[in-house]
């Protein structure tokens, strides 16, 4: 579509454990197992996450992907907000592939980027 922007590749060093994280400008975030998503032949792509209807003036994309291990923490920047989830924290938006994820706390819906940290 117009306006689109590639996202760029992440590496992915286990597969069995990994955790993938996507989150949307419309502030959705959702956590789903690597394992979940299947190897597919020739360059075909894979639906991460469902983007839904547009709802608002804008389309709903996906702002940034981030690959995650078990014991680590993700970090939501949204403007100069951020917010840490850590642990059972993380749960809460876990759910299975291609599905729309779970909404953001206010103030953190404009999700501007994706930390991983220890």
């Amino acid at each position: 579509p117009p306006n689109s922007q590639l996202l760029p590749p992440l590496m992915i060093a286990d597969r069995d454990n990994s955790l993938i994280a996507c989150a949307t400008n419309q502030g959705k975030l959702l956590i789903f197992s690597v394992s979940e998503l299947p190897e597919l032949t020739k360059g075909k792509g894979n639906k991460l996450m469902s983007l839904g209807k547009n709802t608002q003036e804008q389309d709903c994309v996906i702002v940034d992907i981030q690959i995650l291990i078990p014991g680590q923490s993700l970090t939501i920047h949204a403007g100069s907000r951020h917010y840490t989830l850590k642990g059972a924290d993380l749960n809460r938006y876990q759910g299975e592939r291609s599905r729309s994820g779970h909404l953001l706390p206010r103030g953190l819906q404009q999700v501007s980027c994706l930390e991983v940290s220890e």
